[in-house]
């Protein structure tokens, strides 16, 4: 942890680098700002650069992101679960790269202007938690695509009625068992607390520690879930359904 925290003592003020922000919300919303002006692939220079060292600091696994230390920082696009945009990455000093989240340090903030622990919130721990069940299901995810695919260049989308190829395909959970609502339940039926599951930070994405709880997690999906294989345009489109999370 830092050995000084940033607050300035009025209200929720902090200061990062020589820079005064308002509000944790508002160094985030600054950081978003950077990451959609950055050029791709191109570092951070000057004052940003002085920003983005200390911001990351503030990290809940400030040590494991900084590892064996920061060469610099640069912005790259990514894909998202069907989405393009983009994420900020550390590229450290023994040539690894890791991906770093422009919220995460700011709501850890807020959780240590508010209960003075540098911890994680309980919004990005439940985050990682289901990104990692993610990762989980991704075999079942590749394989029901290729079987729609097999023998084929096209299809078409039972959305939106256009043809697509299987680089243009994304696999959708059928309402009511959306991949929240299977995750959610099968949180509950055995007794699983996102906050005390180990993940491991792969980089640029979490995996599960334990390969017996990933392999439950796999097998109740297998049996509950619904896929059926639509356009990434029709499933970027398509109305979500959020699970309203409450126990940690």
């Amino acid at each position: 942890m830092p050995a000084t925290p940033p607050f300035t003592g009025n209200k929720s003020q902090l200061t990062l680098a020589g820079q005064l922000f308002n509000s944790p919300t508002a160094l985030s919303n600054h950081l978003k700002q950077l990451l959609w002006s950055q050029p791709l692939r191109t570092p951070f220079t000057d004052h940003s650069d002085a920003l983005m060292r200390e911001w990351v600091t503030y990290h809940p696994d400030a040590a494991l992101k900084v590892g064996t230390g920061v060469q610099h920082f640069y912005v790259d696009e990514h894909r998202d679960y069907g989405t393009t945009s983009r994420a900020i990455y550390i590229k450290r000093t023994d040539g690894t790269v890791v991906d770093i989240s422009y919220k995460e340090p700011s709501r850890a903030l807020v959780q240590l202007n508010k209960t003075g622990l540098l911890q994680r919130s309980p919004r990005d721990v439940i985050t990682d938690f289901k990104n990692a069940l993610r990762i989980t299901i991704d075999p079942q995810c590749l394989a029901l695509k290729r079987r729609v695919f097999a023998g084929v260049e096209q299809r078409i989308c039972p959305v939106t009625g256009e043809p697509f190829t299987l680089t243009e395909a994304d696999t959708d959970h059928l309402y009511p068992m959306t991949f929240d609502a299977i995750a959610w339940h099968w949180s509950l039926i055995w007794d699983i607390r996102p906050r005390d599951v180990e993940l491991i930070d792969c980089g640029t994405y979490f995996k599960l520690a334990d390969p017996e709880l990933a392999g439950s997690f796999a097998g109740f999906h297998l049996q509950a879930a619904n896929l059926r294989v639509i356009s990434r345009k029709a499933n970027n489109a398509a109305p979500r359904f959020p699970t309203r999370w409450s126990v940690l």
